[in-house]
């Protein structure tokens, strides 16, 4: 919190500069107002942190992948998205005379801080990123050891840059439940609890042949269609979660995870590691109806599932009803 103490007092120095400092274009230097990194190739670590103590700190793994906080996968889009910001950045004004002091103490209360990376300790740009103005199609920020905050955009975007410097460890991590090209899956098994003589593993044997076995009873299938095998390991090429749940009790989320699941599914790759997925009903709030007025239990669209036996996570039925098959669909 110490970071954010001494911006507090940036902000008050900055208020009694600007009374003998005038902005204009032959005074404002630079480096006071450029934000921007234009060769976003060459950035290997970002870090951020806000005023509520939350950071986030990305460092490049690899031309496409990114490491958040040191333990997760970070996601590639979320990347994507604040590195085209750093590279576009510009500058619409400086902050006028009205606006500055509100401006300033804003910045100092609820700022993000950004500090940017180019394969150096210490970072190449450090600025501020405070909030939009009243139209909302610009934001104000702050370089650091800079007098005047400036109201940036840009250019061909119509909104503010705020929510792209989020802080949310959750937000910025990978949403990949199984993501495995044709030919890296060893054996899948999905289990169903509540229907189990539909369920099944299947293995690989080699290239384009596999064996399919049910579970109960537990016996080998001699007859059935490999194509539609082939199609159903194919669905496993990208299956992503919606986003963490936060919003419940440890005690609701406890109960989840005892109750019958709807699948397992577990996935064990040619390397040997396997990743375990369960799924189960998410309930609605009580009293809810469709638009007829039917009462609804469970939710139409999406599920919880419990990924790893770690993260609890809420999924579509629109990824997952294509890895919800039965033995049966694959018999001849």
């Amino acid at each position: 919190m110490k970071k954010f103490k001494y911006l507090f007092l940036l902000g008050l120095v900055s208020l009694a500069a600007y009374f003998f400092f005038k902005p204009s274009s032959s005074t404002l230097k630079k480096e006071r107002s450029d934000f921007a990194v234009k060769d976003t190739a060459s950035i290997t670590k970002i870090f951020m942190a806000d005023q509520q103590g939350r950071s986030v700190l990305l460092e490049r793994i690899n031309v496409d992948n990114w490491k958040l906080n040191n333990e997760f996968k970070a996601r590639p889009d979320a990347v994507n998205i604040l590195l085209e910001t750093i590279k576009r950045v510009t500058v619409k004004s400086p902050v006028n005379r009205a606006a500055f002091e509100n401006v300033v103490k804003q910045i100092a209360g609820a700022g993000t801080k950004v500090e940017i990376y180019q394969g150096k300790d210490t970072p190449s740009k450090t600025y501020y990123v405070g909030h939009s103005n009243q139209e909302h199609t610009g934001t104000f920020m702050l370089m650091e050891n800079s007098t005047v905050p400036f109201l940036t955009h840009m250019e061909g975007f119509y909104g503010y840059l705020t929510p792209r410097y989020f802080t949310n460890e959750n937000e910025w991590r990978d949403r990949a439940i199984f993501q495995y090209n044709y030919g890296e899956i060893s054996s899948i098994k999905v289990e169903k609890p509540l229907d189990q003589g539909n369920s099944f593993e299947i293995t690989e044997l080699g290239p384009n042949k596999f064996s399919l076995k049910s579970l109960n009873p537990e016996q080998d299938i001699e007859q059935f269609d490999t194509s539609r095998v082939m199609e159903y390991l194919s669905y496993y090429k990208n299956i992503q979660f919606e986003g963490f749940e936060e919003t419940k009790t440890a005690e609701y989320i406890d109960g989840i995870k005892k109750s019958t699941p709807e699948n397992v599914f577990t996935v064990t790759d040619k390397s040997g590691f396997t990743k375990t997925t369960a799924t189960f009903l998410k309930p609605m709030p009580e009293g809810a109806t469709d638009p007829e007025g039917n009462p609804i239990i469970y939710d139409v669209d999406r599920m919880y599932a419990h990924v790893n036996n770690k993260e609890f996570v809420v999924v579509q039925y629109l990824i997952f009803d294509k890895l919800d098959r039965k033995l049966s669909d694959f018999l001849n």
